[in-house]
């Protein structure tokens, strides 16, 4: 069984076939890598999924300039699917359209960290270099279990 500590993290893994040195280099670096994309997540306190849009829109009125022109707008919107032909739409204010850009960015670049995280666990899982179900992952050990609480005698 071979230790490897990464920052906090602590992994054990057995040998297999695999000179221990080599595997040890391959998953140091991977969990380095992991460890990397971890440290690229944004606040998760500030993601909003969705697509921002803007549309101009006509108003009806016959004489109305849209009615020739562009349209009245641009009008800013977040678009959010909601499930199989399930759409919500909510109108952003010009002075609001940074923020709600900055938190959809934020929520696409959430999915790419999980999904480079999810390619690193699966090398390693692959490899066999993922700590065994019920080792330790961290340095502190695994949980006590409370005794069950003792009997007392009827009189």
């Amino acid at each position: 069984m071979v230790w490897l500590t990464i920052g906090s993290l602590s992994y054990n893994y057995m040998e297999e076939g695999m000179a221990v040195a080599e595997k040890d280099s391959r998953a140091r670096r991977l969990l380095e890598r992991r460890e990397r994309a971890l440290h690229r997540l944004p606040k998760l306190t500030e993601v909003l999924r969705g697509t921002l849009a803007q549309r101009h829109v006509r108003c009806g009125k016959p004489t109305c300039h849209c009615q020739t022109g562009p349209g009245h707008g641009p009008i800013r919107y977040l678009n959010v699917s909601l499930g199989v032909g399930r759409n919500q739409q909510i109108t952003i204010a010009a002075e609001d359209r940074p923020i709600a850009a900055r938190l959809v960015r934020n929520y696409r670049r959430t999915q790419q960290v999980l999904e480079d995280i999810s390619t690193i666990n699966r090398e390693l899982l692959q490899r066999r270099l993922l700590p065994k179900a019920g080792a330790a992952v961290s340095g502190k050990g695994s949980p006590r279990r409370r005794r069950p609480a003792k009997r007392q005698k009827d009189p």
